[in-house]
């Protein structure tokens, strides 16, 4: 990058611009469900978004343990999104379930497995910018990237395979 023989701090410094001005942005434009769960914003891509259910309480049976509903002829697996992310904030409301109100669940799909993800609040579709994790982040394999919202809240959005990856491992991997 340089015709200098000698390279001084300066020329290293200039270099290191050029470079980081030429590397591509790798961001992408997506659409995403965003949900709240303990007070945090989180997308999920809707790649992986089969469609999202109110499931009442009275719906919602205990298999090993585990809550489940019926979905489309099969048992879902419902998963609390905020257990499985070890959320440590409150929700926004009333827990699923507790005074009859009904268990807000986002249904993903990975080939042929479906899990029901219970959120707080379903905050709506949107097209959303999906920027890269910082290095400290990307250490975290539930989290694909990060997005402003246009309020300027910050939004993690969710690896939605790597999260049925997780849940497959602690059950064992028996698919539902």
């Amino acid at each position: 990058f340089s015709s200098r023989r000698r390279h001084t701090r300066c020329s290293g410094v200039s270099w290191a611009r050029d470079v980081y001005k030429r590397q591509p942005l790798t961001m992408a434009i997506i659409p995403a469900l965003l949900v709240q769960v303990g007070g945090a914003t989180y997308a999920l891509p809707l790649t992986h978004v089969v469609r999202t259910l109110d499931v009442a309480e009275a719906a919602v049976r205990w298999l090993h343990g585990q809550p489940v509903c019926d979905w489309e002829e099969r048992i879902l697996p419902l998963v609390r999104l905020g257990d499985l992310l070890g959320s440590a904030g409150r929700p926004e409301r009333p827990e699923a379930g507790e005074a009859g109100l009904p268990w807000p669940v986002v249904v993903v799909e990975r080939g042929r497995q479906h899990y029901g993800l219970v959120v707080d609040e379903f905050l709506g579709k949107e097209e959303i910018v999906l920027k890269p994790l910082s290095p400290m982040l990307q250490q975290i394999a539930e989290l694909a990237g990060v997005t402003i919202r246009g309020e300027g809240e910050v939004a993690l959005v969710l690896d939605v395979p790597n999260l049925m990856r997780q849940l497959a491992r602690e059950e064992g991997g028996r698919p539902r």
